[in-house]
């Protein structure tokens, strides 16, 4: 706007970088950069320039840093908006496409609307963004305005959901048969369908991060319950190829397991009702037949002896 100098506006690029300039009337063209100022304001490039003012000349560089001269910052109370345009208020699109929903923004040098901003969304033509918070009086600046966004460098760690622990067991039933008992919370059955619940759950309705404004996660959430249900499903997997585990599966592997128990269960009944049966017949035997069977046994077995003893006598020496 005239002002002179303004401090920071080069900070995005790096020595090396290129910048390429348009809308100007004698210096359209790509420069890399030699060198930039101290306070962020200049820079000096490799190639030649010709001395030149010009108050719609627009910036690109190969970092994605992009600069518009001659703007004004608009500030809407109504809707929350801050939106760029030139000066003869026409939008300038693509000035807040570089921001995403989430990240915070610095104002500096305006008259009443100074401080930070977090952005809610950004316009589809990357004009204009709505911030969370309240802008309470409508303003247009022409010369002064500064805004700053900043990034951090960090690092994200992510941490499994799941603290149990995949071991299993084996359960023996009898002496012949056993069975596996290995299914966990860990399972991919269980995992694909948390996961496709978390697609459909993150983010905020009417937000840039929410299902309604990500339309894909939906294909890619009914892709993995059908996967985490069902042996086959169709369609292509989102996310690479899953484990083939299943709930239908599962079900079969417990019904299975049931049936086993419940056979050798049944077994055991009839063994056990034997047991009783002979267990029955011996305490409550008739004392008159038992003692009659008893005395027959007897007389049979003493007949048995004299037999034998009979036989054992016969030698050919009697003959003789």
């Amino acid at each position: 706007g005239g002002g002179g100098a303004v401090p920071d506006v080069f900070n995005g690029l790096a020595v090396g970088d290129t910048v390429t300039i348009a809308n100007t009337g004698s210096n359209n063209k790509t420069y890399t950069v030699n060198a930039i100022s101290a306070d962020g304001s200049t820079i000096t490039v490799d190639e030649t320039v010709t001395n030149e003012t010009d108050f719609n000349a627009t910036f690109a560089g190969s970092n994605s840093f992009a600069y518009t001269v001659g703007t004004q910052i608009v500030f809407d109370a109504a809707t929350d908006t801050i939106t760029v345009q030139d000066t003869s208020g026409t939008n300038v699109a693509g000035s807040f496409s570089q921001l995403k929903a989430g990240m915070s923004i610095t104002i500096s040098g305006a008259t009443t609307n100074n401080g930070v901003f977090t952005i809610a969304s950004v316009a589809a033509d990357g004009s204009s963004i709505t911030v969370n918070q309240n802008i309470t009086v409508n303003e247009t600046d022409t010369n002064g305005t500064r805004v700053q966004s900043f990034a951090a460098a960090g690092t994200i760690s992510a941490n499994s959901y799941y603290s149990g622990d995949s071991v299993g067991g084996t359960q023996r039933v009898s002496e012949l048969r056993s069975y596996d008992d290995d299914i966990t919370a860990i399972d991919p059955a269980f995992e694909k369908a948390i996961r496709a619940m978390m697609l459909v759950l993150q983010g905020e309705y009417g937000t840039a991060g929410g299902l309604d404004q990500n339309l894909e996660r939906v294909s890619q959430a009914r892709y993995l319950i059908d996967s985490s249900l069902d042996f086959t499903v169709s369609g292509t997997a989102p996310f690479g190829t899953e484990n083939t585990s299943n709930i239908a599966q599962i079900q079969q592997d417990i019904g299975f397991n049931q049936l086993l128990v419940k056979n050798q269960n049944q077994l055991h009944t009839d063994f056990i009702g034997f047991l009783d049966s002979s267990i029955s017949d011996i305490s409550e035997a008739d004392p008159l037949t038992a003692i009659t069977k008893l005395l027959d046994e007897q007389r049979a077995l003493e007949a048995s002896y004299q037999a034998f003893s009979k036989v054992k006598q016969l030698t050919l020496v009697n003959y003789l």
